[in-house]
């Protein structure tokens, strides 16, 4: 009985073990958690006051803000809701009066998403400069700064190109509300701008 037990343990198989199997990959792609987006665009506003460098007094109608770039980071607080700080930087190109320095702003963003891709809605408060460029009895090209408090609300589309990669574009309307006559030697003035922002973002 002892020989026949040695000679089937003798005869036994043995098979490695593998551990457990491996968790399936998840039905469905995680949702993103932050973006950082960067753009570039132009706007124009309906503005009326004083200059900057020559202080002459324009009349109320339409003026045009050149160049604009746009950086801004994101965190999502769902699928469908994202908290932002955005920097614009605008040059007003063009200008023959003086040296005028970028108009910065810093805003905080509010994001409503549709979905992953697709038409996207904001609000925004913040602080700083929208600068127009203006023309001045037909001769000269002069400044105009719109602000310091800035609040607005717009929408825009988001495509996708790549597994994280977007192409925005994005339609933002902005009042500018001048707190005081002037800050820092500089005329501040109210103002109701609208910028088109085209840009790229990384969604992670």
């Amino acid at each position: 009985m002892a020989a026949l037990l040695a000679s089937s343990t003798a005869g036994a198989q043995t098979f490695p073990s593998h551990g457990p199997p491996p968790t399936p990959p998840p039905l469905f792609e995680p949702p993103p958690t932050v973006f950082f987006g960067f753009g570039l665009g132009t706007g124009t506003g309906v503005i009326g006051g004083e200059t900057e460098g020559l202080e002459a007094d324009v009349a109320t109608g339409l003026q045009w803000a050149p160049l604009h770039l746009r950086a801004e980071l994101a965190a999502f607080r769902n699928p469908r809701l994202a908290f932002a700080i955005s920097a614009r930087l605008g040059f007003p190109l063009g200008v023959d009066v003086g040296d005028p320095p970028a108009a910065k702003a810093i805003l905080l963003r509010v994001y409503r998403m549709c979905g992953p891709t697709g038409l996207r809605f904001n609000g925004a408060v913040g602080a700083g400069y929208i600068r127009y460029r203006v023309g001045v009895d037909g001769t000269s090209t002069d400044v105009m700064a719109a602000g310091p408090i800035l609040a607005g609300a717009g929408a825009g589309y988001v495509f996708p190109i790549s597994k994280s990669w977007r192409v925005t574009v994005d339609v933002n309307a902005i009042a500018a509300i001048a707190a005081s006559d002037s800050y820092g030697g500089v005329p501040n003035e109210h103002a109701l701008h609208f910028d088109l922002d085209v840009g790229l973002a990384v969604f992670r």
